[in-house]
């Protein structure tokens, strides 16, 4: 006599190989939620992280151009000599994210 799994859609030969089979089906889809669940939380921790530093980002532009605007206002201009090419913003830094290694 053969043993049906409506779960696992297989026949096998006895009732307690059914039950073993289920029963490790069910651990392992356990498993898997367990790690899909891991995944999202670690993917949303790592989100508000990304999202934290552009605050940050944002805010420390926002008192640099402050600044900057209050010492043009007070001496009529702002004179700031670089040879490093990052100093240099340009629309190419829009791509930055997708171009790292070229950057």
């Amino acid at each position: 006599m053969k043993y049906y799994s409506e779960t696992l859609n297989k026949l096998f030969d006895s009732e307690e190989a059914v039950k073993k089979a289920e029963a490790l089906a069910i651990q392992e889809e356990n498993k898997k939620k367990e790690l899909e669940e891991t995944k999202k939380k670690e993917r949303a921790k790592d989100a508000k992280a990304v999202e934290e530093a552009l605050k940050a980002v944002k805010t420390a532009e926002d008192e640099y151009y402050k600044k900057l605007n209050a010492f043009i206002k007070k001496y009529g201009y702002f004179h700031y000599t670089t040879n490093d090419a990052k100093d240099f913003t340009s629309v190419f830094s829009l791509f930055k994210p997708f171009f790292n290694d070229w950057f």
